[in-house]
């Protein structure tokens, strides 16, 4: 799904080739606030459209005394929910620039591989989906077309219908009267579920997950590591680090944790 991430580029939206950038101009100016905010004064004035518009909210947050994780987290979808994460636990400690180096590192890795693990099990749903349903609309068109065809063959030739055979042109008799009525709504389906997986797949690209697999606790236990490496390198403390995590967790999978530990 690589022409998502290309379609994002050209429509001046987040995507990993500017995240990463981001990320590279802001480790070259930690350490000083004003060369930070003059580094984003610079990026906004070449920069245009929605992603211009999140830098400015950036310079703007920082400016009014957000840290760079605090006014990251505050832009949706800026940036994936796992760099904010591992840039907060760097701040609790030290060795920020190292990590928004490698941070960037990993968001350009992905432009070699886009989308990970994730996008082939996503692309075989997505077109599993498709082809089943064009199998089973191309069956029911065909054989309501067919049905009366082969019921005057049958008739012609003075055979008796099978009851299994009459079974089924009962049933595509009755298809052939509701498939005029059915166009409209399978149509709205069909829209609407192209709509769906291309927003999934749009966000999928910006948050570095795909957003029906970020519900599932166990997905995230990678990255809770990583964290708690980046915490150790850095000197950070457990509670933040555990802070960071929970806040870098969707709002469902934190709502089913705490009720299943209560």
């Amino acid at each position: 799904m690589g022409y998502i991430r290309h379609w994002s580029y050209l429509r001046s939206r987040p995507e990993p080739l500017r995240q990463a950038s981001l990320l590279l101009m802001l480790a070259g100016a930690v350490g000083n606030a004003e060369a930070i905010l003059e580094t984003l004064r610079a990026h906004e004035s070449e920069s245009r459209g929605e992603w211009r518009d999140g830098i400015r909210q950036l310079r703007s947050l920082l400016e009014h005394g957000h840290s760079i994780s605090s006014a990251l987290s505050l832009i949706d979808g800026f940036l994936p929910p796992a760099t904010i994460a591992a840039i907060a636990v760097a701040e609790g400690g030290g060795g920020l620039a190292e990590v928004l180096v490698d941070e960037s590192q990993r968001l350009t890795a992905r432009l070699q591989d886009f989308g990970g693990k994730e996008e082939p099990a996503a692309s075989l749903v997505v077109w599993s989906g498709v082809l089943l349903t064009v199998f089973c609309g191309v069956c029911i068109f065909t054989g309501v077309d067919l049905a009366t065809k082969a019921q005057a063959i049958f008739q012609g030739f003075g055979l008796e219908i099978p009851p299994l055979s009459r079974a089924a042109f009962a049933l595509l008799d009755s298809f052939s009267v509701l498939l005029p009525l059915l166009v409209l709504p399978v149509t709205g389906v069909i829209v609407w579920a192209s709509i769906l997986i291309w927003k999934n797949c749009a966000r999928q690209n910006r948050l570095g997950y795909f957003p029906l697999f970020g519900y599932w606790p166990r997905y995230w236990t990678p990255t809770i590591l990583r964290l708690l490496g980046i915490g150790m390198a850095t000197g950070s403390t457990l509670p933040r680090v555990l802070n960071s995590a929970i806040l870098m967790l969707p709002a469902g999978a934190n709502g089913n944790e705490s009720s299943g530990g209560a």
